[in-house]
């Protein structure tokens, strides 16, 4: 871990021995690749006090420039490495003849991928889906075998040419981004703003069902997401809301009896991002936020202590005052 103390010693060189096994294997995969340099945040970026968290803010830089992103999916920790054993035989696909017309058919698991993938230790990291969201390209090594995810090919080593479609199909908890389209879903055009909202909401829903070590994080986590969409939407991102939006954006719930408020404060209580825990947007797929006409504010006050942490960053108790007339 790269802290203030540690920082000389690590300029001047360390022995690949005296990493976690996690950070070997991905050396060894980065080698494998013919790429040079390698990019690990806790070699990389000092970690500071939980009070400034404004290094955050180059997440959405360095992960949308990557070549590519190792991610050790099966890991729960980082000794837990990337490669494993595993039996060969279980990467074949099983085929089966029809006895009727000896036509010759594929049998997959149709959670394949969700298991492997969706439902991994790692991606339940808060951290880890803007890092998967804005990377262009993901090498997933997992328990079973290899995955590999990019704008044009989701595949493993099963079918190395891709994905079955079923098998990358909405899993049983609902969520809502789907699962082949990760890596387009911030840089595809959205066709109205209406879309680029939803998928706004969509990573908000997401997100919230991702855990996080320090709850302070909550919105540093995700500030590269709001870094990429902030061209597309043009508005101004407040406390984990948008300005423009604010009506529509405060119609977020929680499940009952999930979620509570951390002890320290994170963001005003009318911003998700206070709560810890699983949140919903309301109405969001039935045109609620579609409709033309909005509500002017009067007398928005947020203030932020530190100009320089990034836009969806830690700010102080804020008040707002609806005006619905002109």
């Amino acid at each position: 871990m790269l802290t203030d103390s540690k920082e000389d010693p690590l300029y001047s060189g360390i022995h690949i021995s005296a990493l976690p096994k996690t950070f070997i294997d991905a050396i060894h995969a980065t080698r494998a690749m013919g790429i040079k340099y390698i990019w690990i945040d806790s070699l990389c970026l000092v970690q500071v006090p939980t009070q400034d968290k404004s290094e955050g803010s180059q997440m959405h830089e360095i992960y949308a420039n990557a070549w590519c992103t190792i991610a050790a999916s099966h890991g729960t920790h980082n000794g837990a490495g990337c490669f494993v054993t595993r039996d060969p035989q279980l990467l074949q696909p099983l085929t089966y003849n029809s006895p009727v017309d000896q036509e010759q058919f594929c049998v997959i698991d149709d959670a394949l991928w969700y298991f492997a993938i969706t439902d991994a230790p790692l991606n339940k990291r808060g951290w880890v889906l803007q890092e998967r969201l804005l990377s262009p390209r993901t090498v997933h090594f997992c328990a079973e075998q290899v995955f590999w995810e990019c704008a044009e090919l989701v595949a493993c080593e099963s079918f190395p040419e891709g994905m079955p479609e079923q098998s990358t199909l909405q899993g049983p908890d609902g969520k809502r981004i789907p699962e082949n389209q990760y890596k387009v879903y911030l840089n595809e055009t959205p066709r109205t703003l209406s879309v680029a909202y939803d998928r706004w909401y969509f990573i908000v829903e997401e997100y919230s069902r991702r855990a996080l070590t320090e709850q302070t994080d909550k919105l540093v986590a995700i500030s590269g997401v709001v870094q990429k969409l902030l061209p597309t939407l043009n508005d101004q991102p407040v406390a984990g809301l948008w300005f423009d939006h604010l009506p529509y954006d405060l119609a977020w719930s929680r499940p009952r009896h999930i979620g509570k408020r951390p002890e320290t404060y994170v963001a005003p209580s009318w911003s998700w991002a206070s709560l810890d825990g699983a949140v919903g947007y309301y109405d969001h797929c039935h045109g609620l936020h579609h409709k033309p006409h909005k509500l002017p504010l009067r007398s928005p006050q947020v203030c932020n202590p530190n100009s320089q942490r990034p836009p969806l960053g830690p700010h102080c108790p804020a008040r707002w005052m609806y005006h619905a007339g002109p």
